[in-house]
């Protein structure tokens, strides 16, 4: 998959899940809590890593290099079910670092702020060269290294992973 279909597919996913969310009463979108997410949380979890994989992409130059075999879209989502399979067996979801409140109890400004942080990693992500993706490497708090490439991937499957969540 090239960086243009990546970010295509990046966009899509991010628009299904503002529409869905929109489509929300408040009452439904605010419900849930850190231990059982609703809407707003499941959209707050996404914007907290949305920006954190911007600024990975914006540290292009001091990214270390990443030499593995690359993974594909599949392989990258089995590597993503299977890390939480076991990160649910050890607890970790239970004490998750990457919970995230709602910033706002506006769902408009959630949303917004939501579109803002998807936008921003498509742009910080644009232009990279086929070779930098798969040569640039990052960390997941689970799956550890991937390529910046399967960090793209990753995201494209954790957007819908949360827009069933929703």
């Amino acid at each position: 998959m090239t960086e243009a279909d990546i970010l295509k597919q990046l966009e899509s996913g991010q628009h299904d899940i503002a529409t869905c969310c929109s489509s929300l009463s408040d009452d439904v979108f605010f419900s849930g809590s850190d231990e059982s997410w609703g809407p707003a949380h499941h959209l707050a979890h996404l914007t907290f890593t949305h920006k954190r994989v911007a600024r990975g992409f914006l540290a292009k130059d001091r990214l270390p290099d990443y030499s593995a075999e690359p993974k594909t879209y599949d392989d990258v989502k089995a590597n993503y079910l299977s890390a939480l399979q076991r990160a649910s067996s050890a607890g970790f979801l239970t004490n998750n670092p990457f919970a995230a409140k709602p910033e706002s109890n506006n769902k408009e400004a959630v949303i917004a702020s939501f579109l803002e942080a998807t936008r921003n990693l498509r742009e910080v992500a644009t232009g990279w060269s086929e070779t930098d993706l798969n040569i640039k490497g990052m960390q997941h708090p689970l799956m550890g290294a991937l390529s910046a490439r399967e960090i793209l991937l990753f995201m494209i499957y954790h957007d819908q992973h949360h827009l069933l969540g929703v």
